[in-house]
């Protein structure tokens, strides 16, 4: 099911785009599906793990993309509407 991304994932970490990555899929019920790449640090050698502390920058657009998805869910935003009413 998840072998397209895992495999950019692991072509990612060979190419040197990146040293490592996490990555995790939920839903309501949990994590369904988790997958490590790479290393912690480039140039070190301790591999990436599910528990590894990642700084985050820039999560703005990710938090409110899942807070407008809830509110079009709950019927309290149309992405169809008019957004005057929004600004």
């Amino acid at each position: 099911m998840y072998a397209g991304f895992e495999k950019a994932l692991e072509a990612a970490v060979a190419s040197g785009r990146i040293a490592g990555a996490v990555a995790a899929v939920a839903d309501r019920d949990g994590v369904t599906y988790t997958r490590e790449a790479g290393v912690r640090q480039a140039g070190e050698p301790a591999a990436m793990t599910q528990d590894t502390i990642f700084w985050l920058a820039s999560m703005t657009k990710a938090i409110v993309s899942v807070a407008a998805l809830r509110e079009v869910e709950a019927g309290r935003l149309s992405l169809d509407g008019d957004l005057s009413g929004l600004l």
